[in-house]
């Protein structure tokens, strides 16, 4: 009976190590479909490109950002002042995905910061490596400062 268990035990383990085997030797392509770049790997980053904006080239975002920003009231009372980071990522056809807010001044304002990256979804052309568009993940830090 030990026999047959142990038989039967170096057979599983042989098939999930040949099978684990399969799995390693796939063709790897350059680009996996599934990995999400960063800007500095790409060879042209994400462009956002709202028509009203174009004007302004690279700033375009930055200007986007400011016509639409709204200091939250709490936020103004406090003076809240400092930097909002926030992240999301750019896919492959420029859709937007994974907001989160990675450095946070306070709860209203990331809110806002949030809520006016959003608005600039569907003006995003995205990033491209080796000639193909690939998903980004895209960092913005925004400055607030309360006169």
């Amino acid at each position: 009976m030990k026999k047959v268990l142990l038989s039967m035990g170096m057979v599983l383990a042989l098939s999930l190590a040949s099978h684990a085997q399969q799995a390693l030797e796939r063709p790897s392509t350059s680009q996996d479909s599934a990995r999400i770049y960063t800007v500095e790997e790409v060879d042209q980053p994400p462009i956002f490109s709202a028509p009203k904006y174009e004007k302004y080239g690279k700033e375009a975002i930055h200007s986007f950002l400011a016509n639409n920003f709204r200091i939250p009231p709490v936020a103004q009372r406090h003076r809240v002042q400092g930097e909002t980071i926030c992240s999301f990522v750019i896919d492959a056809q420029g859709n937007l995905s994974n907001f989160k807010v990675i450095k946070s001044i306070d709860k209203a304002v990331d809110a806002e910061v949030l809520r006016v990256l959003k608005l600039t979804r569907g003006h995003w052309k995205p990033a491209i490596k080796g000639g193909t568009e690939v998903p980004v993940s895209y960092t913005y830090p925004y400055r607030i400062r309360i006169m």
